[in-house]
């Protein structure tokens, strides 16, 4: 049964009226759950609190070289030198340290990108692309809207060829050749931007110490220099010492 008390004073306590019967009992354990629940809530909130105040006030600092360092905040980003602290490119959103012994990074201003070097700091090309790859044998694959191109260390094209960009694949020159796609076949550039490898392969490789290999039907043909032409061989048998093929109108490129 339940009442309402009214206080005429601090001294006098009067029950003004029954106001019904209400079907709640009050239990030790009932008391002690309200308080648990009540607590974990609290502790819930104070813990999502935390976490949003430490994330919007995260921040840190990183060396990309002896000369130059990379700070990041909440209030963005921007590459300074380590020694004076001035910053040397400002509205860094993020970037992508070059490959091996290379020295040119990759570094985006909202979604463009663009490179720079990490000893100089010198901007090699302003972020102006749709994409970009890192920096290999002094050249970088460039792309607007669906053109990929090449550029050098200037910052200017190597030369005037432009091919369709293709999604997941790499243009990174390994010495002085590069694999392209063509449509659902492969071939290889050289700095030039000249097919030595027409396009007409199953896939190209250029490996790091500059040899080429492609494979057609299955077979693998390496290529040394790239000058003479033979039909591709549909089937090779090896007799002895004696390499005997058999072709179609496919061509390969071969050693001297």
């Amino acid at each position: 049964m339940l009442y309402i008390l009214f206080y005429k004073d601090k001294s006098e306590k009067v029950r003004i009226y029954k106001i019904m019967k209400i079907p709640f009992k009050i239990t030790f354990w009932r008391v002690i759950g309200a308080i648990i629940a009540i607590g974990t809530v609290y502790m819930a909130l104070c813990i999502t609190f935390f976490v949003l105040g430490s994330s919007n006030n995260r921040k840190y600092d990183q060396a990309i070289s002896e000369r130059l360092g990379y700070h990041s905040s909440s209030n963005g980003g921007y590459i300074y030198d380590l020694q004076t602290k001035e910053i040397i490119i400002p509205d860094v959103n993020r970037y992508i340290e070059p490959l091996g012994n290379d020295s040119i990074a990759i570094f985006w201003w909202g979604d463009k990108r663009g490179y720079f070097n990490i000893n100089s700091g010198e901007i090699i090309s302003q972020p102006q692309y749709d994409a970009v790859w890192l920096f290999s044998s002094g050249v970088g694959a460039v792309a607007k809207d669906d053109s990929i191109f090449f550029i050098g260390l200037d910052g200017k094209p190597i030369h005037n060829k432009k091919f369709k960009r293709i999604k997941g694949e790499e243009y990174l020159y390994k010495g002085d050749y590069c694999t392209i796609k063509v449509g659902d076949k492969y071939g290889a550039i050289d700095k030039s931007g000249e097919w030595v490898i027409e396009p007409e392969w199953d896939y190209t490789e250029v490996r790091a110490n500059g040899l080429l290999t492609a494979w057609q039907n299955g077979w693998a043909v390496t290529v040394y220099d790239i000058d003479s032409i033979m039909p591709f061989p549909n089937k090779i048998d090896i007799i002895g010492d004696t390499i005997v093929s058999y072709s179609d109108s496919t061509r390969i490129y071969i050693r001297h």
